[in-house]
């Protein structure tokens, strides 16, 4: 609570509603029980564990339960609604209380249905196709990418790549271009 001049925030709100001459507030009823707020509470954590989770993280025990917590809440929505709960009936109407435990379960071992890509914008560019880019420009040589590399041992690899550097320098010498010649050449042709 917060205190001004050794006062709480309580102190302060009696003393303005006894200067005011307005009655103290009785402290409201709570709209649902301590088993139905639970039960409420419950059911948003197995929901966030489904949406963080994804398809197939509820087991069919949870599921049934939260089947079981959603409908002692709609039960208890209908029978202590406001006025009658007209507005309460026909909003849970469509909320089927089927038990899903008879809903067979997701095999694991589907095939990954291929995403669908819709382009939002001209900048974003095709969707990766999974081949080549590894972080480079399309056309741009990636100098580490070797053939065959995954089935190197990294010392095959250091080798590999040794040589693939050294081949690409012995080419650029027969060409005659060597150290900083391409730049000058490029700055002579400007």
């Amino acid at each position: 609570t917060t205190k001004l001049y050794g006062l709480t925030s309580d102190d302060i709100l009696k003393r303005a509603r006894k200067a005011a001459g307005v009655e103290e507030e009785p402290e409201p009823e709570p709209i649902f029980n301590e088993t139905i707020m639970n039960d409420f509470q419950q059911s948003l954590l197995l929901l966030e564990k489904r949406v963080k989770e994804g398809p197939g993280s509820l087991s069919s025990t949870e599921v049934q339960n939260l089947d079981t917590m959603l409908n002692r809440i709609l039960v208890d929505l209908r029978t202590n609604g406001n006025g009658g709960g007209s507005a309460v009936t026909s909003a849970a109407a469509p909320v089927s209380a089927t038990p899903v435990a008879s809903a067979p379960a997701p095999a694991v071992s589907q095939t990954p249905q291929k995403s669908i890509y819709y382009e939002t914008n001209d900048e974003e560019g095709a969707a990766y196709n999974g081949k080549g880019g590894l972080g480079l420009a399309k056309g741009t040589t990636n100098t580490y990418v070797i053939e065959g590399m995954d089935e190197m041992s990294p010392e095959e690899y250091r080798k590999a790549l040794q040589e693939s550097v050294s081949g690409r320098q012995r080419q650029r010498r027969q060409g005659g271009i060597v150290g900083n010649l391409s730049s000058n050449n490029y700055l002579d042709n400007l």
